[in-house]
């Protein structure tokens, strides 16, 4: 038994640990914001000053497994590592203004071509469409070999998340229909991506373009705000199936005011945060909840709010474990730094990663995160 034992651990180590690795790696590079980029290779992260890229909300970058910078984009641009326009690189259709508005994912099984997912809001009704990038074109700069090419064409509220499929190498893309109480679960695989959608139709109605959706480290859990025009917000979590891509199990957490631009959970799992800017007289608020309380009264009931002096936008879980979100024009980034954590011990400091002099905007660098790993003695 203890022969088989040592036997597996050495399997993980030496099989998904590295892998594991290389993907920490290919997410430490953030671009972002008015010119703004940070450096996750470093501890504590460096700003980097070489971004030419201004993105109002959403953004995606992409490094190499070394956590070299491969190529960037705020939606509607794709820069190069030269920090120029990509070939083929512009029109992409992010209309620049959603918050989870761009997302990166390599694909599975090949080392040069990565997916550019996009989301448009406001209304527009090609929803949801991918572009493609080669990186053994241009001399190894990248060029973008199909654009546009359409996965949605209806009406979906301003956010795409995803998960590593419980196999390892696949991905799920998830996001949701405006007006509807729609999931639509999409699976990228070496294939590419099934357009057929994996829909979950489970509450609440979604009657606003605004608002976040987030899906855990491990992939078990989905969260999701929902506005309304009243400005009562509520947060919904489910729980996620990343074998199926099937949501289940609704949780309406009580509702609070304001404008909630983006949530996160911690790298653990157990806690769930969400952040935004108050409506006069209302002063902003950093919101936690413990996913860990037991009962959905005991979740409810663990909800910790913490009064700061500025508005929260968008939240990242960074490679570190840390969650770092954006303040809209501020030379720097808000840092909850020990988020596992409940309470005023989670660590919240509103000016706590300097950008070197640039500013954030409204949106962060959005990626899937992967599993952190703990290797057992």
């Amino acid at each position: 038994m203890q022969t088989q034992r040592i036997f597996y651990l050495l399997l993980f180590i030496f099989g998904f640990f590295p892998l594991f690795l290389l993907s920490q790696n290919q997410q430490n590079k953030w671009y972002f914001g008015q010119y703004a980029a940070l450096d996750f290779m470093q501890n504590p992260p460096t700003p980097i000053l070489n971004s030419v890229m201004l993105a109002n909300f959403g953004s995606a970058s992409q490094a190499d497994e070394n956590g070299n910078i491969l190529f960037y984009t705020n939606g509607l641009t794709v820069y190069n590592k030269l920090h120029a326009v990509m070939a083929n690189g512009t029109g992409l259709l992010g209309d620049g203004s959603p918050y989870q508005g761009c997302l990166i994912v390599q694909k599975p099984g090949s080392s040069s071509l990565y997916y550019i997912f996009t989301i448009r809001g406001d209304g527009f009704t090609t929803g949801f469409n991918y572009s493609i990038v080669d990186m053994s074109l241009s001399s190894g700069q990248g060029s973008v070999t199909t654009k546009n090419a359409p996965i949605y064409n209806g009406s979906c509220t301003e956010a795409v998340t995803g998960a590593l499929h419980c196999n390892g190498i696949d991905y799920w893309l998830v996001i949701h229909e405006r007006t509807t109480n729609n999931f639509r679960a999409y699976l990228l695989s070496s294939a590419g991506v099934n357009t057929t959608a994996v829909i979950t139709s489970i509450s609440p109605v979604s009657t606003s373009f605004n608002g976040a959706m987030k899906i855990s480290s491990d992939g078990s859990k989905l969260a999701m705000t929902t506005q309304s025009l009243s400005t009562q917000v509520i947060m919904h979590t489910y729980d996620f199936d990343n074998t199926t891509g099937v949501l289940s199990n609704h949780l309406g957490l009580p509702p609070a005011y304001g404008f909630l631009h983006s949530l996160e959970f911690s790298q653990d799992g157990s806690k769930l945060y969400c952040g935004g800017r108050g409506t006069a007289p209302n002063p902003c608020f950093l919101h936690q909840w413990d996913l860990c309380a037991g009962t959905s009264t005991a979740i409810a009931a663990s909800h910790y709010s913490l009064t700061v002096r500025g508005a929260l936008f968008t939240m990242q879980l960074a490679t570190n474990g840390k969650i770092y979100i954006s303040t809209f024009n501020v030379d720097s980034l808000a840092v909850i730094n020990d988020p596992n954590f409940g309470g005023s011990a989670c660590n919240f400091v509103y000016n706590g990663q300097t950008l070197g002099g640039k500013a954030s905007s409204g949106g962060l660098q959005v990626f899937i995160k992967q599993p952190k790993v703990t290797i057992l003695p």
